[in-house]
C-alpha cells in the first residue's frame, strides 16, 4: 500500500527559467510598445486591447496550472492507493477532500495526505 510514486517532475534548469522570464518581459514590452505606437485616438483600443491579453493570459495560466496539479494528484493518488480503495473514492479525495478524509481509516488517509 505505502509505495512510493512513481510520479517525478525534473528540477528546472537555470536557463529554462531564465528563457521563462525573457518571455514574460519581451510580452509586457511588446504590449507597452503597442501603446506608445497608437496615435491619440487609439490609444483607449491599445490599452484595452492590451488589458484584455493579459486577462485572458492570467486566466488561462491559472485553469491550466490547476489542470495540472489536478492530474498529479490524481496519478499520486492511484500510486499510493489505487490497489486499496475504489475509482469513486480516488476522484472524490481530489475534488472533495475534507469530506472523504474524515471517513477513511488512518492508514489510508495518510497515505492520501502524503500524496
Amino acid at each position: 500500500m505505502a509505495g512510493t510514486s512513481s510520479l517525478r517532475f525534473p528540477l528546472r534548469r537555470p536557463r529554462e527559467l531564465t528563457s521563462s522570464l525573457d518571455c514574460r518581459v519581451t510580452i509586457t514590452t511588446f504590449l507597452t510598445a503597442l501603446i506608445a505606437a497608437c496615435p491619440p485616438e487609439m490609444m483607449p483600443l491599445a490599452i484595452s486591447s492590451s488589458y484584455l491579453f493579459r486577462s485572458l493570459g492570467q486566466v488561462l495560466g491559472v485553469a491550466l496550472t490547476g489542470s495540472v496539479q489536478q492530474w498529479a494528484l490524481t496519478q499520486s493518488l492511484n500510486d499510493r492507493l489505487g490497489g486499496v480503495v475504489g475509482p469513486d473514492v480516488l476522484r472524490t479525495i481530489v475534488t472533495e477532500p475534507s469530506v472523504v478524509l474524515r471517513k477513511l481509516d488512518l492508514p489510508v488517509r495518510t497515505e492520501a495526505i502524503a500524496a
